[in-house]
Parts: structure tokens; sequence; C-alpha cells
């Protein structure tokens, strides 16, 4: 994100068991988690984001981390940190429970627009799968040459990187692309994208959407 040079993401998709208790979760995996799992230096950024309202998350999830690898290897960098956590005695703080919605590792395939020096206050996930194998080209020129352009272009999101799922089990996306915006309310962005959406090129169909969400910076 933000035009930093990866190889790939580990995404964590989650929500605290006990809603009364949101506030003790977010900073326990904010203050504590977090830094622990940058601390191994494997995933080299971390970053945290809430969903919107009325956002199509996958299952309960109402959180998404974010974080960069440098490492080649970005299935093996998943199996390096679960290692690397394994090592090092648990934490005195409480692990409150949490509802995980998915954990798994992508590799980049592009990025696309001007990121180096912007913030990004806010994201829209799309977690899908394309339908035909055989129109791989096809997709790619569609969303490289007019699907990403055009989002970009309306002014709502300034970035947009691409990634293959790494190894899905059954029933997971194998497509992910994440939008970046600097507006600090996601919904301001997906406005600007709904009113936009009658001059985009269409899908024609290549892709089913798994899960599509926005969602706002908290860390």
């Amino acid at each position: 994100m933000e035009g930093r040079e990866h190889t790939g993401v580990l995404v964590i998709m989650n929500a605290t068991k006990n809603p009364a208790k949101a506030a003790e979760w977010n900073d326990w995996y904010e203050n504590v988690h977090m830094p622990e799992i940058l601390a191994t230096k494997v995933f080299s950024t971390g970053s945290r984001f809430k969903a919107m309202p009325g956002a199509k998350t996958l299952g309960d999830s109402t959180n998404l981390a974010l974080y960069e690898t440098s490492r080649q290897d970005v299935a093996g960098a998943w199996d390096e940190l679960r290692k690397a956590l394994g090592a090092n005695p648990q934490p005195s703080t409480p692990r409150p429970e949490s509802i995980v919605s998915l954990v798994s590792t992508h590799t980049l395939i592009s990025a696309h627009g001007q990121a180096v020096g912007k913030k990004a206050n806010g994201a829209l996930v799309v977690l899908a799968n394309l339908i035909d194998e055989t129109k791989w080209d096809e997709y790619t020129e569609w969303l490289t040459q007019h699907h990403i352009p055009e989002i970009i272009q309306t002014g709502a999101f300034y970035a947009a990187t691409r990634y293959r799922t790494n190894d899905p089990q059954e029933g997971q996306a194998h497509l992910l692309v994440i939008y970046e915006t600097e507006l600090r309310d996601p919904a301001e962005a997906m406005k600007k994208l709904e009113a936009a959406r009658d001059t985009m090129t269409p899908n024609r169909g290549y892709t089913s959407v798994v899960a599509m969400a926005a969602y706002a910076r908290t860390k």
C-alpha cells in the first residue's frame, strides 16, 4: 500500500467474539498483536481497517488487517511467521477471543496508480474468482486498461494493487484487488464510484465476487 515495494500480503479478516468488549479487543489487536507480528520482521508493515456499515464482508468479520512482505515466497512467509510467533513466549496480556473469517496470503501481480506519498485512509477490498480461466488475458486487459483506470479517474481511489491467492482453500477467492483512498469516510469514496458506474466499461461477466467491502483505516 501507499506505493511501498512488496511481493505480497497477508490478509486477516476477523471480529471480536464478544461485541461488548470490542474496545478491549481492538486495543489488544493494535497495541499487542500487530507489534508481535511486525517484530518478527517477516512482514514489514501492517495496516488495520474497520468495515463500513452494511459492507459485504466475509462471514461475520468487521475488521481487516493487511501485512506486507518482501519475501519471494509469500506463502512461505506465513509459515515463517507462525514459527516465529510460536517460538516466542505468550504475552502477559490476555488474548481476547476472535472470530476469524479469513487468513490468507496473496502474491502481487501488478500495481496501478500514483501511490507514493499518499495516505491510505480507507480501502475497497474485492475478493473474486475468474469464471473462465481461458479468459485470463481478456479479463486482465479489461481490468488494467479499463476498470482500474476508470475507478482512479473518479477521484474516489488513487491506486489499486492486484494479487493472486496462494494455495486457495475450497470456496476461497483466487483473486484480490485492493483500492486505496485518501478519503477518511469510505462511504464518500463509494458514492463517487457509484455516481460514475454507468460510464464505466462493463465487466462482461469475467468474475464472480466473493466479497466486496469498503473499510476505514484505524491503524
